[in-house]
């Protein structure tokens, strides 16, 4: 048996789709994206489609530049994932405006009390 027949395979699509979402969460266009990256708009796109291989360091760049973590990006790709709630969180609030945060807030409390209420139902 060959050796690359036991090699793990990461899914570029799943993580290229977690890549597009954080770029749009940040407002930044692919051309913005790749210039931030020191990489070709091509590559982005590639990447975004699950068509290009990324490597450590562009997947630590696109963390950085999306203020995303690494973990978050490779999501789909870890057995046993639990999600880290907090840094969720801090990831959909970081492109919020304050009134959007503000409103974010009230929904979540709102949400918190309902569920409270449900439980106690039960």
């Amino acid at each position: 048996m060959d050796d690359r027949d036991n090699a793990f395979e990461l899914n570029y699509e799943a993580i290229g789709h977690r890549i597009r979402i954080a770029r749009k969460e940040e407002k930044l266009t692919q051309e913005t994206l790749a210039e931030k990256m020191d990489i070709s708009v091509a590559h982005v796109s590639g990447m975004e489609n699950g068509n290009t291989g990324i490597g450590i360091q562009t997947l630590v760049k696109a963390s950085n530049v999306l203020h995303v973590s690494v973990d978050w990006l490779l999501h789909d790709n870890l057995e046993g994932y639990t999600i880290n709630f907090e840094t969720e969180i801090r990831n959909i609030l970081n492109g919020c405006s304050d009134d959007q945060k503000k409103i974010l807030l009230v929904l979540l409390k709102n949400n918190r009390k309902a569920l409270d209420e449900l439980a106690e139902e039960e």
